[in-house]
């Protein structure tokens, strides 16, 4: 990047692979300003926007090619936190802004892709009351009843954006999954039925395949489940001695890649990266 950028946030890339944009700050200037990346030749470019983008924390492409820029606002005295999207085009001077929410505290997570937002808020006593699913798109939004008061750290997308999930315990303290479809706003609870407590989640593209970490006294297993289905299996390796696994699905298949522990015992174990791929068979 040019020497004069002092600061800059993450760049992320367009869907077809061509720019990356970031904000970043000048040595000259108090600003914020919005760049873009060039990657075929590195060339690095300020957009023609005259806006200050320092009201910005992050910048993200959406699948139209237009960029959404949440701007965020915390709680202050009397006045209640603020979070809103605002979107705007390549050559577009102003942005648009598409949605906005206040509360006494409010929180965002974005799907992969940039194609929606699921934005929880406190507004009352009660931890994360109020939840809504935003199609950053359109800006359109729609309330979504959620079982079990998660966190908004505690939601996993599928890489292909097609369902939300998160875990959550039932009445008589079994675990569940539970799946929110985007598209339609249906929920599904899917049990959890592993031996040891459920630490960790992530869905395969479609929802077809979740995996999660189990933990027990003596090792972290992976567990892996067939929505759709109900069938499960708890992978016998790989295993880590406690440590936490975080399973991880390919962004196009269902291939699972885990931490693997070749050694009998920690620290003469070698960890390694195992690829599982369900879509061949269990």
């Amino acid at each position: 990047l040019p020497p004069h950028l002092r600061i800059a946030s993450e760049g992320l890339v367009s869907t077809d692979g061509g720019l990356a944009a970031f904000l970043a700050l000048d040595h000259d200037s108090p600003r914020w300003r919005l760049w873009l990346l060039r990657l075929a030749d590195l060339h690095v470019e300020e957009a023609s926007s005259p806006r200050d983008f320092s009201r910005f924390h992050r910048v993200r492409w959406m699948p139209d090619g237009r960029l959404v820029l949440t701007e965020r606002a915390e709680r202050l005295g009397q006045s209640p936190a603020r979070l809103a999207f605002w979107a705007l085009g390549l050559g577009e001077k102003e942005p648009t802004r598409l949605y906005q929410a206040a509360a006494r505290d409010v929180w965002e997570r974005c799907s992969p892709g940039g194609r929606y937002a699921l934005v929880a808020c406190i507004r009352g006593r009660k931890l994360w009351d109020h939840f809504e699913l935003v199609n950053l798109t359109s800006g359109e939004a729609r309330a979504v009843e959620l079982p079990g008061n998660p966190s908004p750290h505690e939601f996993v997308w599928a890489p292909d954006e097609k369902a939300l999930a998160y875990l959550c315990r039932q009445a008589d303290g079994a675990a569940q999954i539970v799946l929110l479809d985007p598209a339609t706003g249906a929920l599904t609870c899917v049990p959890v039925h592993a031996p040891g407590a459920v630490t960790s989640l992530a869905l395969s593209c479609g929802a077809r395949f979740a995996a999660c970490s189990v933990r027990s006294d003596r090792c972290t297993r992976i567990h892996v489940l067939e929505l759709g289905t109900g069938r499960a299996l708890t992978l016998r390796r790989p295993l880590l001695f406690p440590a936490p696994i975080e399973p991880v699905w390919s962004p196009v298949g269902h291939e699972l890649a885990v931490t693997a522990c070749e050694g009998p015992l920690p620290p003469a174990s070698s960890a390694r990266i195992r690829l599982l791929d369900f879509s061949k068979g269990w």
